[in-house]
């Protein structure tokens, strides 16, 4: 028994290690940020430069970009982070960066927020 459960919990520690949203380490898919998280996360020298989506839900324009952001995620791990707000829940957040449409993107980088002024398709984020 006690063999077994020292695995487990070597099993579980290890899994704990490599979770995605781990500050120190290059986040290779999408973090999503509460107020409680969000200056840690952009404040963390491993993800130096943040995109970052301000979303609903509802919003179809933000249901179709979440398969697009999800699938560059793992190739931009160590060169760009990409984090998502969901303004339903995070309305102080949303608030702190002007939020008035969805989805709203945004870019964080030498400790400044602009307006992501690209394309939303895999090539122009890319």
């Amino acid at each position: 028994k006690s063999t077994m459960k020292r695995t487990l919990c070597l099993l579980t520690a290890a899994l704990v290690g490599t979770h995605a949203s781990e500050i120190g380490k290059p986040h290779s898919t999408v973090i999503t940020l509460t107020a409680t998280t969000f200056d840690e996360h952009i404040n963390d020298p491993a993800n130096g430069l943040w995109l970052l989506k301000f979303y609903a839900p509802w919003c179809g324009h933000c249901k179709k970009l979440e398969p697009v952001l999800d699938s560059v995620a793992p190739f931009l791990a160590g060169k760009m982070a990409i984090g998502k707000v969901d303004c339903t829940v995070e309305k102080s957040l949303c608030k702190r960066f002007d939020v008035r449409g969805y989805p709203t993107l945004k870019y964080y980088r030498d400790t400044e927020f602009h307006d992501y002024p690209s394309g939303r398709d895999k090539d122009s984020i890319m």
